[in-house]
C-alpha cells in the first residue's frame, strides 16, 4: 500500500484516481478477511468473486429488480438481497410443466432455519468421517483417467517440497519410463513431447506404490465427500479419515505425509464440485445466451 500510494503513472500529466481506489478496495478486502477470520473462523476468501466486475453484476441486479434509487444505501442493498434470494429459492422452473419438477422447484419458507449472529452453529461430530471400506472398483477409463491425475497432485506437491527421498517414492526413474500397465495408455498417449528422447515426454509418472495409495485415498474420498459435499470442515474431516486408514507411503516425514494429503483433498474436491456445478447447469438458457452472442457477432 505504500508504494501505490506514491507511484504515479508514466508520461501522464494528470494522475487518474484509480489508485486511490485500488488502496481503498485493498484495505476493504483486508478489513473483510479480518472480520470473517475472527468473527466466522474463515481462513480464507474467494477474493476472485469480489473483483469489480461481479461486484457490479451483483449491484446492477439489485439496482435494476428493487426500488426506483440508482444509488441505494447499504441497508438498500442488503434488502434487496435478501428479497432476490428467497424469491429465487421459490421461483418456478422456466423450461419445465413437469408436475414432479414443480413439487420440487417450491421451497416451503417457512421451514427455513432461522439464522442469528448469537448463536453458535452446532458442530457434527469431532470431525472424522465415517464411512464403509467397500467402493466399486474403477474400470479401465476411470484407471487411466486417475493415472493421469495422479501424475498432477504429484507435481503440485513436489513443486513445493522438493526432496530426493520423497521423490523418488513418488515418481518413476527416467531408465524405467516406458508403458507396462492397461492404466497407462492415457498417459502415453496424453505426453507433452519427445524432447527427452523416452516415452511420456514431460509427464510425472507415479510408481506403482504411490498409485496404490492414491486410489486407498480415492476410495476414502468417494465414500466420504460425495454423500456430505456441504459439510462443514469436509476438507479436514477427509484428510483425518485417510490419516486413520495407515495407507503405506514412505515418505521422508510425517509433516510430508501430511502436506501430501491436504494437496490431494483439495484438488480432488476442486474436481468433484467442478463436475458437480456443471450437472446442475442450465443448458437451455446456455443454449440461448450462446445463440444471442453468435446473433450479435
Amino acid at each position: 500500500l505504500k508504494a501505490l500510494s506514491t507511484a504515479k503513472f508514466v508520461g501522464c500529466p494528470r494522475q487518474p484516481d484509480c489508485l486511490n481506489g485500488w488502496m481503498v478496495n485493498i484495505r476493504s478486502l483486508l478489513y473483510l478477511c479480518e472480520f470473517m477470520q475472527t468473527t466466522y473462523g474463515e481462513r480464507s476468501l474467494r477474493t476472485r468473486l469480489l473483483n469489480q466486475d461481479a461486484l457490479e453484476n451483483t449491484f446492477s441486479i439489485v439496482r435494476q429488480q428493487h426500488g426506483c434509487s440508482d444509488h441505494p444505501t447499504a441497508k438498500q442493498l442488503e434488502t434487496g438481497l435478501k428479497s432476490l434470494s428467497l424469491s429465487t429459492m421459490s421461483k418456478l422452473p422456466s423450461s419445465s410443466n413437469c408436475e414432479q419438477e414443480l413439487e420440487q422447484a417450491l421451497v416451503c419458507l417457512s421451514q427455513l432455519p432461522a439464522t442469528s449472529h448469537d448463536r453458535e452453529i452446532a458442530e457434527d461430530g469431532d470431525g472424522v468421517l465415517e464411512f464403509d471400506d467397500h467402493v466399486e472398483e474403477l474400470g479401465r477409463v476411470e484407471l487411466n483417467s486417475f493415472y493421469y491425475t495422479c501424475g498432477f497432485v504429484i507435481r503440485k506437491f513436489l513443486k513445493a517440497h522438493n526432496c530426493e527421498t520423497c521423490k523418488v517414492t513418488l515418481t518413476v526413474a527416467d531408465s524405467d519410463r516406458r508403458m507396462e500397465h492397461e492404466h497407462h495408455l492415457f498417459a502415453y498417449f496424453k505426453s507433452f513431447s519427445d524432447e527427452l528422447g523416452q516415452e511420456f515426454g514431460h509427464l510425472i509418472l507415479p510408481t506403482n506404490e504411490a498409485f496404490l495409495a492414491l486410489l486407498e485415498m480415492e476410495k476414502i474420498f468417494c465414500n466420504g465427500f460425495r454423500p456430505r459435499p456441504q459439510k462443514v470442515g469436509i476438507g479436514l474431516g477427509l484428510q483425518q479419515a485417510i490419516s486413520l486408514k495407515n495407507i503405506t507411503l514412505p515418505l521422508c516425514s510425517a509433516e510430508s505425509y501430511k502436506d501430501f494429503v491436504a494437496i490431494f483433498v483439495r484438488y480432488r474436491i476442486f474436481w468433484t464440485l467442478r463436475f458437480m456445478n456443471k450437472s446442475m447447469a442450465d443448458n437451455v438458457s446456455d443454449k440461448r445466451i450462446t445463440m444471442k452472442k453468435l446473433f450479435k457477432l
